[in-house]
């Protein structure tokens, strides 16, 4: 907060960074702890509020909207808690904490329409705020030299995803924040919150050797034989019932594997997706590791089709980004 203060003083702007847009991360029953969910996705509602400080609910998946709930549809109670900071929360609190702060939020609500992202860029540029508060949208393509402070709130959500190429992808994030920082004449700071001081990204993000991260991570693999020292291929299943979805996907495992083993490839499922259901379809997924540089062995997309009921759909993913 005190390094915040001093922008205006210095004449000076800031950025600040909030994994997640919104007031509030998601909302639950202080009676039964069972968190409010959207009826079409197995994702918590995310709590919002307009600028007259009504809240309600919202899908970030489906888009789904509600009123809030007066009452748990689990357990019956009307005691309800948020929990969570989205840059709306942090908009409110650090206009709380430090008054006569000049704040604009950069996500995905602010900038809707055409331009919406330019010209919100364009007045934080012209001086119109001292400190822009936003999601990972913030560390993309600005060049402001009067920003000398990049700051990251809840950094661990980032770290901690269950995915393979998690802090690859957090380091690469942090590292372009931080080059948003010192772009002019003045040097820049930045200052990242944390449980995890040392935790492998931070502790590169601090020293800057990106190279040395890389060569770490590659290690890793290796001894794993893991991407990209392997190969791998997503299939994805999606349903309107979880139970014809999870039988289609166990049928179409069945009818590759002889050929998958053969081939020298590993099939891993089915699995119900980490979010296993978004608007209203169920959703599965086989995974496929294969030697590095193989081909991937497969029949034809039509094939793989034919054994398919019609209301499930497939997508094939050779060499995901995400798994």
């Amino acid at each position: 907060m005190s390094r915040l203060e001093q922008l205006q003083q210095r004449g000076e702007q800031a950025v600040v960074l909030v994994p997640r847009r919104g007031y509030r991360s998601f909302l639950s029953c202080r009676s039964c702890g069972e968190a409010v969910l959207c009826p079409h996705c197995d994702v918590a509602l995310t709590v919002h509020r307009t600028a007259g400080g009504r809240e309600w609910l919202r899908c970030h998946w489906c888009d789904h909207r509600e009123e809030l709930a007066d009452r748990c549809s689990h357990c019956g109670s009307r005691a309800f808690k948020p929990f969570g900071a989205g840059t709306q929360r942090v908009m409110e609190l650090l206009s709380e904490e430090l008054e006569g702060l000049r704040l604009l939020r950069f996500d995905r609500d602010s900038t809707r329409g055409r331009d919406g992202h330019r010209h919100l860029l364009e007045r934080f540029a012209a001086g119109e705020a001292d400190v822009l508060v936003g999601t990972q949208m913030l560390a993309k393509g600005m060049d402001l030299p009067r920003v000398t402070l990049a700051a990251v709130l809840a950094a661990d959500g980032l770290l901690h995803r269950p995915d393979l190429r998690a802090s690859e992808q957090c380091l690469q994030l942090l590292l372009q924040l931080a080059g948003r920082a010192g772009r002019g004449e003045r040097p820049g700071e930045v200052l990242v919150q944390t449980y995890c001081p040392d935790h492998p990204v931070i502790r590169h993000l601090v020293d800057g050797r990106y190279e040395l991260f890389l060569e770490e991570e590659l290690a890793l693999r290796r001894s794993g034989g893991l991407v990209p020292f392997s190969r791998a291929c997503l299939l994805r299943l999606s349903g309107p019932s979880a139970s014809v979805t999870a039988t289609a996907a166990t049928s179409l495992a069945e009818r590759i594997r002889t050929r998958l083993e053969t081939a020298g490839w590993l099939l891993i499922g089915p699995a119900p997706a980490p979010v296993a259901r978004v608007a209203g379809r169920s959703r599965w997924q086989l995974l496929l590791h294969g030697p590095g540089g193989s081909a991937l062995p497969l029949p034809p997309e039509r094939e793989l089709r034919q054994g398919l009921p019609r209301e499930v759909g497939l997508a094939i993913d050779p060499d995901p980004l995400t798994l």
